[in-house]
């Protein structure tokens, strides 16, 4: 294999020496201080002949190792900067992982054209043979990818390689079908946009007419010839197949998907499976699970978190109903790099449980481990009202601005416009609820509709008000009058659906509202003529109607699942401690069967609002919790007050600036919830602080901590009226000086230590901690190891002593 000269940025960087392993000669780095690899830059030539741009990197020290494979075409058209990757990357790099990342065919540094998905399956074959050339393969590979990057693999997966031994795939669906329709409906906002924005995008001499071109207009199969000007096989025969049940997609012609369909039913490796509640992908990745038999499950497992598909929350404003703490996808704590870890040590994770589904179930913001998400056993009907309503629907009008989607479209959860915003759309605002509901699985609606045309178009979109006056999207569906046999104009119909999966709380008094239009701009517009729409050039006018008094809505319950409090009776004998900051507040201290502390009449809240005896690590911001320093104050604390349970509220975040904190900002939520849900069962009598690390970086940063350092601790006290509680903030580590003066020698922790200190004294009943002689430090240079984090609680508690 022939090297390619290394980019001069790459250079500039690193001290590069090439040592030759075998036929590939693969170049290392010793030289960088917080990561030292080996990598090889490649044009790798496929069978015919089309070269891929391909690297790897691997720990320095490494001969034999697991190698994790990559391939997207979400790159630009540049060599990839080695230094910024390995960092990237450096997770697997320090648990002895070699990587290789791969620019799919026409993107990137790759050469040729770039049809989605349809050249996948042989570049991932020939990447794999390839892989088993490197002189770092032992005959583990891993597959990792996220969206389409998960495809990639998907594509080849049914071989069912026996060297690959595990994978992780985050939000993609294999079925082809679902990703490109729903019930007939070509989904714009998804397939459509994307794959004309990728569709040999290196190459220019296509013709791409935007601005004239769109697929709303008449006809759909045209869509191809009018925007580039020529038919594109592959994406002609997705748009003259709307119907799920049409044998192209089981064929293997161009375009049907079909060797990604069976990816998990004939592959037996462990997978991680990820989705999310507002994804675009939720139904089809809970439908993959569903189709799997419980013996290939066994050895698999699914993480659904709160987010959208790239694990943000849409246009939700901070500090509202919606921030749902602790139901972010970094928070669910099932990192792909410690799912791999576990199939090589054969353990395994309550974060990832085995032949299960865990999900975050929304405004119950706690997290469910299930064998599957199943409706909930009872059915709760809610009519639409008593009264017929009429709209018109116009194929040639702009539909109706419905922002964001309900686990089927791009968008995730979003506010809604208000109610009949638009003449040509209708609205069913259902009474308050008069319980609270644990709604599980997939809800349902049935619509009596009736139309002057042959066939037309009813969507469907479900939203909450939780109390505070916005109109948050639940979920949303589309169907046609004549999809499953044909209609007589001016009769009913009911019309059913079933939407994506979901669980959330309704609590007594929310409102949920029932919007229906004749389209929405996710979807290709039906033209309301029966037959082949895709075909049709002339589309009509309708005239639609919903008759409530026959229309519902169906909710699944399932039985409200209460805290699991292991509370003291007497909430005046609870005392509860807020463990607030960041990693040295919420651990990371070395955990040994002789180091840890007893939790004797000491709790802890655990992520779904319960508590738990106190067994370290106390809290679970982030995989690398382990011992901290709040478990030798509890146990002193626990110590001096016989007849007193000690509560930790651990609500620190690693690497969280003080900006973090700020009302309305992410970890402030997140504390208020937890904090609030603490003082049903307790009291509070005290505040741990530790943080600062993440603002000493810049100077200007140091400069305006002082003031958001006490803003954020005056608003969180206000908010809990514990003006008056003892509040400990304390120090950043000396060694500091040692990692800063080393690695980064214009780091201002000694400054940051005198704001801490400043204010403090602002602060009513605050003091500081001092960090003085606590070295013990972890080989990271950066946390406290657990004989310091011992000896800090300690001086914690102390100081607490003196404020009482």
């Amino acid at each position: 294999m022939k090297n390619i000269r290394m980019i001069a940025s790459a250079l500039a960087v690193f001290g590069i020496a090439n040592v030759m392993f075998g036929n590939t000669a693969v170049k290392i780095n010793p030289s960088s201080d917080k990561i030292k690899v080996q990598w090889f830059e490649e044009f790798v030539p496929m069978a015919d002949g089309v070269k891929l741009y391909t690297i790897g990197i691997a720990p320095a020290n490494a001969g034999k190792c697991p190698i994790v494979v990559f391939r997207t075409p979400y790159v630009k058209e540049r060599r990839t900067d080695i230094a910024e990757w390995s960092a990237q990357q450096r997770e697997y790099i320090r648990r002895g992982y070699a990587c290789v990342f791969q620019h799919c065919r026409g993107c990137g540094m790759s050469e040729d054209d770039w049809i989605p998905y349809e050249n996948e399956r042989k570049d991932g074959l020939e990447l794999l043979e390839f892989v088993r050339r490197l002189p770092w393969y032992k005959g583990e590979i891993f597959l990792a990818g996220s969206s389409y990057t998960a495809s990639t693999h998907y594509s080849y997966l049914n071989t069912n390689p026996p060297d690959v031994k595990g994978a992780a795939f985050i939000v993609q669906d294999v079925n082809r079908y679902n990703i490109s329709y729903r019930n007939g409906f070509f989904k714009i906002r998804l397939t459509g946009n994307w794959y004309v924005k990728g569709y040999k995008k290196k190459n220019h001499t296509i013709k791409r007419r935007k601005k004239t071109v769109n697929f709303r207009q008449f006809p759909l199969i045209e869509f191809p010839k009018r925007y580039w000007g020529a038919e594109e096989p592959s994406f002609n025969s997705v748009l003259s197949h709307p119907r799920a049940d049409d044998p192209f997609w089981s064929s293997n012609e161009p375009g049907s998907g079909i060797d990604f369909r069976d990816a998990m039913l004939k592959s037996t490796m462990p997978v991680m499976l990820k989705g999310a509640f507002y994804d675009i992908y939720t139904d089809g990745v809970f439908a993959m699970w569903r189709e799997m038999p419980m013996s290939r499950r066994a050895n698999c497992t699914l993480v659904v978190d709160a987010s959208n598909h790239g694990g943000r929350r849409d246009a939700i404003p901070a500090g509202m109903v919606s921030d749902f703490p602790g139901g972010a996808r970094v928070e669910a704590n099932a990192e792909t790099v410690d799912w791999f870890d576990s199939i090589r040590n054969r353990t395994s994770s309550t974060n990832m449980p085995l032949g299960k589904v865990r999900y975050y179930a929304l405004w119950e913001n706690a997290w469910r481990t299930e064998p599957e998400l199943v409706n909930g056993s009872r059915k709760v009907r809610l009519a639409l009202g008593k009264d017929v309503r009429s709209f018109t629907y116009d194929p040639l009008r702009d539909p109706p601005e419905f922002p964001g989607s309900g686990g089927i479209c791009f968008g995730g959860m979003q506010i809604q416009p208000p109610p009949e915003s638009r003449d040509d759309m209708v609205t069913f605002i259902l009474p308050p609820m008069t319980e609270r509901l644990d709604v599980r699985g997939r809800m349902e609606a049935e619509l009596s509709v009736a139309s002057d045309c042959e066939d037309t178009c009813f969507y469907i979109r479900v939203c909450v008000d939780k109390g505070d006056g916005k109109w948050l999207l639940l979920r949303d569906d589309i169907a046609s009058l004549a999809y499953d046999s044909p209609y007589v104009p001016g009769s009913r119909r009911k019309l059913r659906y079933r939407f994506a999966d979901h669980a959330f709380r309704l609590e007594k008094g929310d409102r949920l509202r029932v919007d229906i239009a004749g389209a929405s701009n996710a979807y290709a517009p039906h033209p309301n003529v029966a037959g082949e729409a895709f075909k049709v050039r002339v589309p009509k006018t309708a005239k639609n109607k919903v008759f409530a008094e026959e229309s519902s809505l169906m909710l699944f319950a399932s039985p409200t699942v209460a805290r699991c409090s292991a509370a003291p009776a007497e909430k005046e004998k609870f005392h509860l401690f807020i463990l607030g900051g960041q990693s040295n507040m919420s651990g990371r201290g070395t955990l040994t069967a002789d180091n840890r502390v007893s939790h004797e009449n000491i709790l802890v809240m655990s992520q779904d609002g319960s508590w738990r005896e106190a067994v370290e690590p106390f809290h679970w911001d982030k995989r690398a919790g382990k011992a901290g320093l709040a478990a030798t104050f509890a146990r002193a604390y626990a110590d001096a007050n016989p007849g007193i349970t000690v509560g930790l509220i651990p609500i620190a975040y690693g690497g969280s600036p003080i900006r973090a904190w700020q009302p309305g900002a992410r970890h402030y939520t997140n504390a208020v919830h937890y904090t609030r849900l603490a003082m049903k069962d307790g009291v509070i009598k005290g505040f741990l602080w530790h943080q600062g690390e993440s603002d000493s970086f810049k100077m200007e940063r140091v400069h305006e901590y002082l003031p958001k350092f006490t803003n954020a601790i005056t608003q969180l006290r206000r908010e809990f009226g514990i003006e008056k509680v003892p509040f400990l903030a304390g120090e950043l580590g000396p060694y500091l000086k040692d990692w800063y003066e080393e690695r980064r020698p214009n780091i201002y922790w000694q400054e940051m230590n005198k704001e801490i200190a400043k204010g403090v004294k602002l602060l009513p009943n605050a003091a500081v901690v001092s960090s003085e002689g606590l070295y013990e430090v972890k080989k990271d240079k950066i946390h406290f190891d657990t004989p310091a984090l011992r000896k800090f609680g300690l001086r914690y508690w102390d100081v607490y002593r003196g404020l009482k």
